[in-house]
């Protein structure tokens, strides 16, 4: 609604104006009418300019709840796009991709979703451990195989469980499959690529009853329908992906 209101106050100082002494006496009354009259056709203006940022306020803001509508829509049907939406709208997986951490979802059925968890190699799990003596000094170890390859087992199932925990925060779907992957040699090739090296089916009643501040992670893959081949000595070997008809 157009308001006016400059133009209106303009108008009123214009009608309530009483000439002071001082403009009676240099005659300055017909020139401050004068100016009080211009005032006018620039609050006139000012009126126009408010009221047409305050149209495409209201136009961007309706465009933007068409779009939420829209997303909304398509999140309850389902839709693979409308999910791509949401995901890429909120962006719940910008701190994982600090870490080198790429998130894709590939598919999408009534009964829940698949994605893959592209991880960074071993490489992301330091092979030294550092510290301080009793004396002040800096000791430098090796971490012991058995315990490398630990933590980067259990980085890899936190990624599968914080990438899980976010799409059941924000999508209505009962289950989420996440395949992990990273980046092995292929040794029919010879070259490196990106291989899946865990497979979780995770059930969102399930889920919601962990404590994942006190949980350990690879301990907490066994709650769940899932596909893991990992030696402490050698680390993880290629599997063949999860998909959702598996523990279904």
């Amino acid at each position: 609604m157009f308001s006016g209101r400059q133009e209106a106050a303009a108008q009123h100082a214009l009608q309530t104006y009483e000439p002071s002494l001082t403009e009676k006496l240099f005659k300055q009354e017909v020139r401050r009418r004068q100016a009080l009259t211009e005032d006018i056709e620039r609050a006139r203006q000012g009126d126009q300019a408010e009221h047409h940022m305050a149209l495409q306020q209201h136009q961007q803001a309706m465009a933007q709840w068409q779009w939420y509508s829209r997303v909304a829509h398509g999140v309850l049907s389902h839709d693979l796009e409308a999910y791509r939406a949401v995901l890429d709208y909120l962006a719940p997986f910008d701190e994982l991709s600090e870490l080198g951490i790429v998130v894709s979802l590939d598919e999408v059925q009534p009964g829940g979703i698949v994605v893959t968890c592209a991880v960074r190699d071993q490489e992301i799990v330091p092979t030294e451990e550092r510290r301080l003596t009793a004396a002040g000094k800096l000791s430098v170890k090796t971490i012991p195989a058995g315990r490398y390859w630990e933590l980067y087992q259990d980085h890899v199932c936190s990624c599968a469980l914080r990438v899980a925990r976010e799409i059941f925060a924000l999508l209505p779907v009962e289950r989420v499959v996440v395949n992990v992957s990273t980046e092995l040699l292929d040794v029919s090739t010879g070259h490196k690529g990106p291989m899946t090296i865990l497979g979780v089916n995770f059930v969102r009643p399930t889920f919601e009853r962990l404590n994942l501040d006190r949980l350990d992670p690879s301990n907490a893959m066994t709650n769940f329908v899932h596909r893991m081949s990992f030696k402490k000595t050698k680390g993880f070997s290629v599997i063949v992906p999860l998909t959702l008809v598996e523990g279904a």
